[in-house]
C-alpha cells in the first residue's frame, strides 16, 4: 500500500528512526535524578543551618567542615579555649543522634550526588574548608587572635549534568540554593 508515494513499510521505518533520535537528544536525566540532587543539596543545607544555631543556642562557635577530596561534610563545634582554636567534631545530628557526618561516598541519602567545588574564604585570610558561626549567627573564622570575616561561601554539588551552588551570605549567614 503507498500513502503519497511512500510505502507503508517505508513510512513506519522512517518514523521508527526519527523516534530514536529524538529519544537520543533528550537530555540524559534518569528519572529521580533531580529529586536526588535536590534530597542532597537539602542535607548540605540543613547541617549548615543546624551548624548556625547551635551556635545561636549554646553561645560557642559551631560550624561545617567541607572536604571535596573526602566527599564528607561534617558539623563541629569550635574549642576557642586553645590557640589554635580546634573543631570538636562531637556534634551531634538531632534526628538520629549519631555524629552529624555526611559521608557523599556512602551515605544513602546523599551519595548520589558529588561535592565538587568547596569555595569558603575569608576576608585576609583566604580559602578554607571551615565555615564557623558565631553565637549571633554571623559567619566567621577565627585563628585565635583575631576573627576573619567571610567573604566567599559557596559549596557546589553535582549529579550527572545538574549542578547546585549552597551559598552562605556574608554577614548574616543566610543560606540559599541556586
Amino acid at each position: 500500500m503507498k500513502i503519497g508515494g511512500f510505502s507503508f513499510v517505508e513510512m513506519l521505518i522512517v518514523v521508527m528512526i526519527v523516534s530514536v533520535l529524538a529519544f537520543l537528544a533528550l537530555p540524559s536525566t534518569r528519572p529521580g535524578e533531580i529529586s536526588r540532587l535536590e534530597q542532597a543539596s537539602n542535607e548540605v543545607v540543613q547541617a549548615i543551618r543546624y551548624a548556625r544555631s547551635e551556635a545561636m543556642r549554646s553561645g560557642e562557635p559551631h560550624g561545617i567542615y567541607v572536604d571535596a577530596t573526602l566527599q564528607r561534610l561534617r558539623v563541629y563545634h569550635l574549642d576557642v579555649s586553645v590557640t589554635p582554636p580546634v573543631p570538636q567534631f562531637t556534634v551531634r545530628n538531632p534526628m538520629d543522634k549519631k555524629f552529624y557526618d555526611l559521608r557523599f561516598d556512602s551515605d544513602p541519602v546523599v551519595s548520589a550526588a558529588t561535592i565538587d567545588v568547596v569555595a569558603i574564604a575569608y576576608t585576609d585570610l583566604g580559602p578554607s574548608s571551615l565555615l564557623s558561626f558565631t553565637a549571633q549567627g554571623t559567619p566567621f573564622f577565627t585563628d585565635g587572635i583575631r576573627p576573619y570575616m567571610l567573604s566567599n561561601g559557596n559549596i557546589g554539588l553535582s549529579l550527572g549534568d545538574h549542578y547546585r551552588v549552597i551559598s552562605v551570605t556574608p554577614y548574616s549567614g543566610r543560606v540559599s540554593v541556586q
